[in-house]
């Protein structure tokens, strides 16, 4: 479903046109309200552009300048405002087809109701019930295998307290953030956002008006990118015990220091 890789030249190019004629800066931190609320979805975006390490050969390979040079910074930002901002190609029938099948949504009104949700309960409101079923039982001791699920029944629907998701919880009780889950809703939100745009059941305006919500609650609830990505990734494993390393690999990229090609570096959640 991507496209935009043929247009990193076209971006590479742009970036020369400032360099030329002064666009550069020396400043360690980029400034782009437009592309800042989409980086919380950015995970799925290196994914679907092949993973780490074909996404930031790009950079290493398509750039101009080098980090450190007068217009690195200037350049990286044209390139991710180029792949990150909705960045799935031009297909309306494929994008509609992937939201009815993995979400059931069918139209505007189905995924303004998704959307809703995702930010306002979504599959944070599962991890705060098995967290609330092993804290009254013990916490991080708790002896699952000894709880009375059925004390919980009037709690428990379709998304709530399965056993494989308490002993999750409570296998990683100390590596969640006080936010629980809430990245793992929030990236999702964000990512359906842009396929809901190329779905044409949302307008641009629409678009960016729902992810500046997002980015709201992020800023809300974490201090940095690490904890953000960190709690996505539990989440993640929380939602299907999903193994795929993938997604975790990306996530690392993301945030290491190392990296000087990922824009999380210039762009504080912060």
């Amino acid at each position: 479903m991507r496209s935009k890789v043929t247009m990193f030249i076209s971006v590479v190019c742009l970036a020369l046109f400032f360099f030329c004629f002064g666009g550069g800066s020396d400043t360690k931190t980029i400034k782009n309200d437009k592309l800042y609320p989409f980086l919380l979805s950015g995970i799925y975006d290196v994914y679907g552009y092949g993973g780490q390490d074909k996404f930031f050969k790009m950079f290493s390979e398509g750039m101009n300048a080098k980090p450190g040079g007068r217009t690195f910074l200037t350049e990286l930002n044209e390139a991710y405002e180029e792949l990150f901002i909705f960045p799935y190609e031009d297909d309306r029938s494929g994008t509609r087809r992937e939201l009815s099948n993995s979400w059931g949504i069918e139209s505007k009104e189905d995924f303004l109701e998704t959307a809703d949700f995702l930010l306002t309960e979504g599959h944070q409101q599962a991890y705060e019930f098995c967290r609330k079923v092993l804290d009254e039982n013990g916490g991080e001791q708790a002896d699952i295998n000894n709880i009375d699920l059925k004390k919980y029944a009037s709690e428990y629907d379709g998304r709530l307290g399965k056993i494989k998701n308490i002993k999750f919880v409570k296998e990683n009780y100390n590596n969640f953030s006080p936010a629980g889950i809430k990245a793992w809703d929030i990236a999702r939100y964000v990512n359906n956002v842009n396929i809901a745009y190329c779905a044409e059941y949302i307008t641009e305006e629409e678009a960016h008006q729902l992810v500046a919500k997002a980015l709201i609650e992020a800023q809300k609830y974490y201090q940095d990118w690490n904890e953000y990505w960190s709690d996505f990734n539990l989440g993640r494993y929380f939602w299907g015990g999903d193994d795929d390393p993938a997604f975790t690999k990306i996530a690392n990229a993301l945030t290491d220091k190392e990296n000087a090609y990922s824009i999380y570096h210039y762009m504080p959640l912060k």
